[in-house]
């Protein structure tokens, strides 16, 4: 049975769609292509169909987990009265338990950071250009005037000082096995950024 071009390109959208949530939950060499299309609801054979390649899906995947993650982060601002409150809710969430506990559906840069440093050309372009596009977003959330040649670059210094620390947080409080020193980072880590957004101290532990 002849498949309809749309029906080709749902099944290609599935298929980067689970790889994106694979890859995050176990990395891209953790995961195979028979795996992914497995997830997808199609034959392993289907797959070159779609992809030259495992390094083709997995740049497409991580590209569209960077739109998930930038369209979180989006809705997140549009909730919220100042930028401070949503920077405050987004940390929060960030180093919520669920969030440290669930990889899979969540930050590509504390899921795939060290991983996708390993990769080839096209996975680290991709993983570069989401992280561009992220910070500059990220920038748009932290307190000060929104417009203004002399205020933007450090708005958008505190932007990468702050993903970076939520990543590094994040990423340790996943690796390591001891549940109450990973709580500890994560409280402590949202304790730390507190000052830097202006808000009174949030609890790390809140969830979602």
């Amino acid at each position: 049975m002849r498949v309809t071009k749309e029906k080709a390109a749902a099944n290609r959208a599935r298929v980067v769609k689970e790889a994106a949530r694979l890859f995050r939950d176990h990395g891209v060499d953790g995961v195979g292509v028979a795996d992914v299309m497995k997830q997808a609801g199609l034959t392993h054979g289907g797959f070159y169909n779609h992809f030259a390649s495992k390094e083709t899906l997995a740049a497409e995947a991580i590209a569209l987990a960077f739109e998930q993650a930038i369209a979180r982060l989006e809705k997140q601002a549009s909730e919220k009265d100042a930028p401070a409150k949503a920077l405050a809710a987004y940390i929060a969430r960030y180093l919520g338990l669920e969030n440290r506990d669930a990889p899979g559906p969540t930050c590509p840069m504390a899921a795939l950071g060290t991983d996708a440093a390993r990769q080839g050309p096209h996975i680290r372009e991709a993983f570069s250009a989401g992280t561009a596009r992220y910070l500059e977003k990220f920038a748009a959330l932290m307190p000060g005037p929104s417009s203004g040649e002399a205020e933007e670059p450090d708005r958008r210094a505190a932007a990468i000082a702050t993903v970076s620390m939520l990543i590094g947080g994040l990423t340790l409080a996943r690796a390591i096995t001891d549940r109450s020193l990973s709580d500890e980072i994560l409280v402590t880590v949202a304790k730390t950024l507190t000052p830097m957004i202006g808000e009174k101290e949030g609890n790390a532990e809140r969830q979602p």
